[in-house]
């Protein structure tokens, strides 16, 4: 969702709860149709489902909402006062105002009457002003019990009190000149600040501590679950590995793997994945790519996504995933058919074996994290090097040429992910990642969109790869079946031949 249609609904929702009225009173005002706010709120939830808008800007939408929506069902109740409602003034022997008296006439009913001291009425209009507190008349209402929140909007249109009104009755601006009323003001803006300030640091040290009692409790989850894990590990190396005379070099692009996710048996389409499944694709992959005469250099890619994600939510929650695997054998899945995917790959002869890996994508999360850099450790044990980058993106250069991975998306910040065909936005932040880390020109491997494409920028190829995964029930119905690959590149000093493996 573009972030000027976000920007104006909070204008709009804003100006609503200054003016203290109704959604229909200030759709009314402005000539806009009787559902315009409702459309828009609707959109929102739309495009929050659809994770294209941050959980920053829903909150404050929805939380602006709710407020505001409210009013509806009270403000009518005070339409029933009568026109003949008066004021009066106490005065004492020097003309100063000492008591405020009112009188408010209901339709129907004994009149509403009462009074206000001096302090009292000071205090209306300081917190009541837009000018002053600027707080709502509900807020203001909670100092005055004795008074229904009806029977005080009653009592504020009677005095003619509105957020327009300056914060100072009428008799303090009688007793005092426009420097002494400048400033009373300036002192009263500082008190508040000073006083926000105070709530506000006591309210962020709670969420910073909140924060930080999540981060402890997932952390010893995430060590029990790992300490639980019983990995089987078989099938290693059974010859020497062979050496290889060919000047080629094998990028294989492992993309959304989304180990756990469960297709359905509603899906639109037929797409059984299983731990079983996702051994027989890797060997679908590595038949393919197996070549006698080997390969110089054998690298695997991993651009995010192996795992579906924890407590069948993506990193930013919010979004029901269907799963046929917990955290725990989702772990185990990844790291046995990790293994056995590098084990025959170490069959084909080869002079070095290389694997890098995004550490950050929208799926997996911290678990996904902790599987690559366990799997690290384990590739260790039969010769392939391993990088995991601690970001969604990272880079490494060989033979001269630096290539650049990410998933597309991270797990938190991003508002959109990296479309599937380079545009202009996309093309400058990625330039700005090569100007920041002295990259001339590169070969950009992204997922995230389950589809393959190749485009060009003027320092960069753009390449989006496809999903091991696939389509899911959900995909399948909105936007048509996306077929299981992976994209693959046999590579020289001379030319690049692309490849892609069609798995489902």
């Amino acid at each position: 969702m573009k972030s000027e249609t976000i920007n104006k609904l909070i204008k709009h929702l804003k100006a609503i709860k200054a003016a203290d009225i109704t959604i229909n009173q200030y759709e009314k005002i402005n000539n806009l149709s009787s559902t315009f706010i409702k459309n828009k709120i609707y959109s929102i939830k739309v495009a929050h489902e659809d994770e294209t808008i941050s959980d920053e800007d829903y909150n404050t939408i929805m939380n602006l909402y709710e407020s505001v929506k409210q009013k509806h069902s009270r403000n009518s109740d005070i339409e029933d006062t009568d026109n003949r409602s008066e004021v009066t003034l106490d005065r004492d022997d020097n003309g100063r105002i000492t008591q405020y008296n009112f009188s408010v006439s209901i339709r129907d009913k004994v009149p509403l009457t009462g009074h206000f001291t001096r302090d009292e009425m000071s205090l209306i209009y300081r917190l009541y002003s837009s000018y002053g507190s600027n707080i709502t008349q509900r807020e203001v209402s909670r100092f005055f019990p004795e008074y229904s929140l009806c029977d005080f909007k009653r009592i504020l249109r009677t005095f003619n009190i509105t957020k327009a009104s300056a914060p100072f009755p009428q008799h303090i601006i009688e007793e005092n000149d426009k420097s002494t009323l400048l400033d009373m003001q300036f002192r009263e803006k500082e008190n508040d600040f000073l006083k926000s300030y105070e709530a506000d640091k006591v309210r962020q040290m709670d969420l910073q501590l909140k924060k930080y009692m999540k981060e402890n409790y997932d952390l010893k989850n995430q060590i029990q679950s790992f300490s639980n894990i019983n990995l089987n590990l078989t099938g290693g190396i059974s010859v020497t590995p062979k050496p290889s005379n060919s000047k080629k070099d094998l990028f294989i692009y492992l993309s959304d793997m989304h180990i756990g996710a469960s297709v359905g048996e509603n899906s639109l389409y037929n797409n059984t994945y299983d731990a079983k499944e996702v051994q027989n694709r890797l060997n679908k992959i590595y038949n393919t790519v197996y070549n006698a005469d080997g390969y110089d250099s054998i690298i695997v890619c991993n651009i995010g996504d192996s795992l579906d994600g924890e407590y069948n939510q993506t990193t930013r929650g919010g979004h029901y995933l269907p799963q046929n695997m917990d955290e725990k054998q989702q772990i185990k899945c990844f790291l046995e058919s990790m293994y056995g995917f590098f084990t025959n790959l170490s069959t084909i002869p080869h002079n070095e074996i290389k694997y890098y890996a995004v550490g950050e994508s929208n799926h997996g999360g911290v678990y996904e994290y902790a599987s690559q850099i366990a799997l690290s450790k384990v590739l260790d044990t039969i010769n392939v090097k391993s990088t995991v980058w601690d970001k969604f993106i990272g880079h490494f250069i060989h033979k001269g040429h630096t290539y650049i991975c990410s998933h597309g998306k991270d797990n938190k910040d991003m508002f959109k992910n990296w479309p599937l065909t380079l545009n202009d936005k996309t093309e400058g932040i990625i330039n700005e990642y090569m100007d920041i880390n002295n990259i001339s020109t590169a070969t950009v491997i992204k997922g995230d969109l389950h589809q393959s494409a190749i485009t060009y920028g003027k320092r960069f190829v753009y390449r989006s790869v496809g999903s091991l995964f696939g389509s899911s029930g959900w995909i399948m119905k909105n936007f048509g079946n996306t077929h299981a690959a992976c994209d693959y590149s046999i590579v020289d000093e001379n030319q690049s031949l692309d490849g892609r493996v069609i798995l489902n």
